[in-house]
């Protein structure tokens, strides 16, 4: 999916810095031929990062160099090799809680089929990173709405937190409409109306700081004025 090479052109605008862990990611992909399997070899790449630090640019632009293209999630499942790959950026999302991480995680789990672990892989990665919606949004929308439920509804909200964030484009009202959309897709579900109207709230607020701009209606069960 594309949102992967999206992510991978923001990383790489990033101002170069030299990688932490390179020389030992790249001399554990120069000695690859030398591991009986990929799961050996995936093993002894996690452990080049310590739990608990976190993963910074410059090493996850070289794992995003060399996890792809021929060491790819389409080329593991080719293998049949993926669910290796999968353990390796759950791992590595362990580890370092990069929502980068969860998100290439998330992707192992979409091309192996598993929609429903992927969408909400792909909605913990927008929670711990709002800024990755542009990337992650265009692609997954289909997918999480063709998911549907308690699933759809984790992407959705997620996706709200990051417009009321600030990754709402100030020309449009896309945050309020998703809001209004959720209300009613779910307006006999009390518990999903309490997440729904919880958002609301922090909309509201966010609108009387003037964070977000005004609007004429904005709908919380009833209509209302702003």
């Amino acid at each position: 999916m594309k949102w992967f090479h999206h992510i991978a052109e923001k990383i790489g605008r990033v101002e170069h810095t030299p990688a932490e862990h390179g020389d030992a990611i790249s001399e554990l992909f120069y000695r690859r031929s030398l591991y009986e399997t990929s799961e050996e070899f995936l093993r002894d790449l996690l452990a080049v990062f310590p739990e608990g630090e976190p993963l910074a640019d410059a090493d996850l632009r070289v794992l995003l160099q060399k996890l792809r293209g021929i060491w790819g999630a389409e080329q593991a499942l080719a293998l049949g090799e993926l669910a290796e790959q999968r353990a390796f950026w759950l791992g590595l999302a362990d580890h370092t809680g990069s929502a980068y991480a969860h998100a290439c995680y998330g992707d192992t789990l979409l091309v192996g089929g598993q929609h429903a672990e992927a969408v909400e892989a792909f909605a913990l990665s927008l929670e711990l990173a709002p800024e990755l919606l542009p990337e992650i949004a265009q692609d997954l929308d289909d997918v999480a709405r063709e998911v549907g439920g308690s699933v759809w509804l984790h992407f959705c909200l997620a996706k709200l937190a990051a417009l009321i964030g600030g990754q709402a484009n100030p020309d449009d009202d896309e945050s309020r409409e998703l809001y209004s959309e959720l209300l009613e897709e779910f307006s006999g579900d009390s518990e999903a109306l309490e997440r729904i109207h919880y958002h609301g709230q922090v909309l509201e607020e966010a609108v009387k700081r003037g964070e977000m701009p005004r609007a004429m209606v904005l709908r919380s069960g009833k209509r209302t004025e702003n």
